[in-house]
């Protein structure tokens, strides 16, 4: 028995140091997952977001083809935020997550400055402990 309880608590470190889980983050962050798919490097990107106290922005640079970056937002799930890239020259902005009551989103670029923003399912330790558990 002291065996089992010992492999158990070392997978369960194992995944807690491997796995990333978004419900350990404070109650008021938002997750945002980016994915560059594009050809051409996305030289600025910047989040913009707010409410009636406080005014943010978040900016991540020169982000190469092929990579991933996750950044993390202190607002309000449905408030939307504004995102601006600026690649080769030309400048984009829009507003994005506007009603989406998610926490974690998924943000991928694509070639000409086309992007796909999803939100994601909450995954919490129990998720990560079945998903071991099948595999």
């Amino acid at each position: 028995m002291k065996w089992f309880i010992a492999v158990l608590a070392l997978a369960l470190l194992v995944i807690g140091a491997t796995v990333p889980i978004p419900a350990l983050l404070p109650a008021s962050a938002l997750r945002v997952d980016l994915t560059h798919l594009g050809r051409q490097p996305i030289d600025l990107l910047e989040i913009r977001h707010g409410n009636l106290d406080t005014q943010e922005s978040i900016v991540a640079l020169n982000i190469r083809p092929g990579s991933r970056r996750s950044l993390v937002l202190n607002h309000q799930a449905g408030a939307g935020f504004n995102l601006i890239t600026l690649s080769g020259g030309r400048r984009s902005e829009v507003c994005v997550g506007k009603h989406e009551l998610a926490r974690h989103y998924a943000l991928t670029f694509y070639d000409d400055g086309d992007f796909r923003f999803l939100p994601r399912p909450q995954r919490t330790a129990f998720h990560a402990v079945v998903e071991l558990l099948r595999n």
